[in-house]
């Protein structure tokens, strides 16, 4: 799993779960519009239980020149053979599930975006090794990340403010873009003006995969 890259500058990887959610409630615009207005490259991993929601937000996604749209499952399991549970979410019970779980959402996001998704995370970005291994087999990353630029949607303002503007260059940050109500949006738009006087540049995952740490 890679949660990290080896940076040539002070370059962080800015990337945005979309998990779940069925209304419009399930959509932070006021994040997405200041990424667009920021001119923020970001990578987007969208779930199936997301997407089939949500055609007209996904597909103004793919409009974004900034944006690619990674894979982040079908129906949002840990990355499992056993169901082994991680925070509270029980993982896929068998290779076979495991598989259908990458497979099905990248099938499901081609035929939205017209684009097969090079990146996969994991619900709760856990994997053990056989999945981690069937995920490159299926021609995708297993991604991670090494800041959790939201505390999982849990941190407030000044957390999320923190934890981004204190990120060290080569990190993958993640935010969660389903949870307007929480404060990935304001966070960020607070930690901005540090991070340009420390001269930090984003990049997509797509832009650094030749620089990827494995652990």
């Amino acid at each position: 799993m890679i949660s990290r890259f080896t940076p040539r500058a002070r370059e962080l990887a800015l990337t945005i779960d979309l998990c779940d959610g069925k209304d419009e409630r399930s959509y932070d615009d006021a994040l997405f519009d200041l990424i667009a207005a920021e001119k923020i490259p970001a990578t987007v991993f969208v779930t199936g239980l997301w997407a089939r929601h949500h055609t007209t937000e996904l597909r103004w996604l793919t409009q974004q020149p900034l944006l690619e749209i990674a894979n982040h499952g079908s129906r949002h399991k840990p990355c499992t053979v056993n169901g082994r549970s991680a925070f509270g979410i029980a993982g896929t019970r068998s290779l076979a599930e495991a598989i259908a779980e990458i497979d099905d959402n990248a099938n499901l996001l081609e035929g939205m975006t017209g684009s097969r998704p090079r990146f996969y995370r994991s619900g709760t970005a856990h994997f053990d090794d056989v999945c981690a291994e069937a995920v490159q087999l299926l021609g995708e990353v297993p991604m991670g990340f090494s800041v959790a630029g939201d505390g999982g949607a849990g941190f407030d303002q000044a957390g999320v403010e923190r934890a981004l503007a204190t990120a060290n260059p080569g990190a993958i940050v993640i935010l969660h873009g389903h949870r307007p109500n929480r404060f990935a949006f304001e966070g960020l738009r607070e930690a901005l003006p540090t991070l340009r006087k420390r001269d930090i540049s984003f990049v997509r995952l797509s832009e650094i995969s030749d620089r990827f740490e494995v652990r």
